[in-house]
């Protein structure tokens, strides 16, 4: 087994790359209704949407200050050019550099500091889907008065959607509609490619996760990443999202 890994290593790494860059190859499917509400006799506009664990999310706009828990989708805000509005991050949003500057308030997602959360007052926390099992963090943030929303980025059935609710949400929408089309146009440049490739030629690839051997199977993000850009994943039968191999 090992043997054949270390042969199909160069071979993975270029699926990987492009498959990583095209994101996804899902139907763009945006679940967002915008309407006027009254507050203190003054119209607020807001965005209510659907999240990455299913809750419906009302948010204020506008939005100007945000805090990120995710690495992932602090990339996000900065490619959308609202780098800016970011006022705290998770230890792990480390890129671009300029976050560098913003103070940390969580280790992760799950482990956030709620108290210097509300001091800093943010219209927005971004987190991913680790949030939902903190129960007691996320409804002390909420109770406060601040909108919550959690997505996982590395759900590639879902990045084009979460793309399209940050632009909707943060009013940057052409930047939104550019990063959609970027990531579609790759799609079907990869399509293109493979288009008619044999199952015989397809590389086989294996792509290894947090521990050692540690791969991606049936059912998980790394699988439909190897398969939407031509390869056979060698771990794709294993009925367990993430075995060891």
């Amino acid at each position: 087994m090992r043997g054949m890994v270390g042969k199909k290593s160069i071979m993975a790494l270029v699926i990987v790359a492009i498959a990583v860059t095209a994101l996804a190859s899902a139907i763009y499917i945006l679940n967002l209704q915008e309407g006027p509400s009254q507050t203190g006799g003054h119209e607020v506009k807001s965005v209510t949407l659907t999240d990455g664990v299913g809750r419906n999310v009302t948010i204020n706009l506008p939005v100007k200050k945000i805090i990120s828990l995710n690495s992932g989708i602090t990339e996000l805000l900065y490619a959308l050019q609202c780098g800016d509005r970011i006022i705290a991050r998770d230890q792990n949003s480390n890129f671009p550099r300029a976050v560098l500057d913003k103070p940390i308030v969580a280790s992760s997602s799950y482990d956030p500091n709620v108290e210097l959360i509300l001091q800093m007052s943010p219209d927005l926390v971004l987190a991913d889907d680790m949030l939902f099992y903190n129960q007691e963090a996320l409804g002390k943030i909420e109770n406060a008065g601040i909108a919550v929303i959690m997505e996982n980025t590395s759900n590639v059935t879902r990045v084009k959607t979460i793309i399209a609710n940050l632009g909707r949400i943060l009013e940057c929408e052409d930047e939104a509609n550019e990063i959609i089309d970027f990531i579609e146009q790759y799609e079907k440049l990869v399509q293109e490619r493979i288009k008619g490739v044999p199952e015989s030629r397809k590389p086989q690839v294996y792509i290894e996760w947090w521990a050692p051997w540690q791969s991606f199977a049936i059912g998980s993000a790394g699988n439909k990443i190897i398969y939407d850009a031509g390869g056979i994943n060698i771990a794709g039968e294993i009925n367990n999202p993430a075995p060891i191999l």
